[in-house]
């Protein structure tokens, strides 16, 4: 990936009683990464890796989030991608169950 990205998008979880979804933010800066979305407790930060398919986000911010709200649904941990050039769909499962995850879908903003 290139060494400067500004993305949007949305983000649905899937595989879960209750989904959820809403809006995310990314940028992709000289090896780190900043990303937020539209719910509360839901800022990541840190470094990534990218290995084929697979782009790992290295969570380096720490926030101490109350069970009321439930995971966190910003960039965090191995996720598969797919990257055209100007959309970005990324695939994440949760930690907590394996039998869901969150899909995003985002555009290139710059």
């Amino acid at each position: 990936m290139n060494e400067n990205w500004s993305f949007s998008g949305t983000f649905e979880t899937w595989g879960l009683e209750s989904n959820t979804s809403g809006t995310i933010t990314l940028t992709i800066a000289e090896g780190h990464y900043e990303c937020s979305t539209n719910l509360p407790y839901s800022s990541r930060g840190g470094t990534f890796e990218t290995n084929g398919s697979t782009l790992t986000f290295i969570n380096e911010l720490f926030f101490p989030v109350p069970a009321l709200y439930g995971p966190g649904y910003a960039l965090d941990g191995e996720c598969q991608y797919e990257f055209d050039g100007e959309h970005l769909k990324i695939r994440r499962k949760l930690l907590t169950d394996h039998e869901s995850g969150v899909n995003y879908v985002l555009t290139l903003s710059n």
